[in-house]
């Protein structure tokens, strides 16, 4: 197949009647002002963001503390009253009255 040429390879350079530079322009250089100030704008947006997840993150694990700390409490208000009720089934003890006075007097 003489003749054939092959395909492929690097494209002809550019004459240097088609190389115009466009960076001179006044349209190039207000494209690039404007996409500076969308990359500025942009990466504010998204460093602000960042912050507001952090403190976000900061006053869930404080919360998570505190329902933690309840947690703990209300479990060892749970045993205790646990440990009154069994303590009296086992006296065979009257049915108390007002057990909300007999909790603050033993709690």
């Amino acid at each position: 197949m003489p003749g054939k040429q092959k395909c492929g390879g690097k494209a002809p350079a550019p004459s240097k009647e088609r190389k115009i530079s466009h960076k001179d322009t006044e349209d190039y250089k207000n494209r690039r002002d404007r996409n500076n100030t969308a990359v500025k704008k942009s990466r504010e947006k998204s460093r602000e963001k960042a912050r507001e997840t952090t403190e976000k993150v900061t006053k869930l694990r404080q919360e998570n503390k505190e329902l933690e700390h309840k947690v703990d409490a209300l479990s060892q208000e749970l045993d205790m009253l646990k440990e009154f009720v069994l303590a009296h089934a086992e006296t065979g003890g009257p049915p108390v009255a007002n057990p909300e006075a007999v909790i603050k007097d033993h709690g």
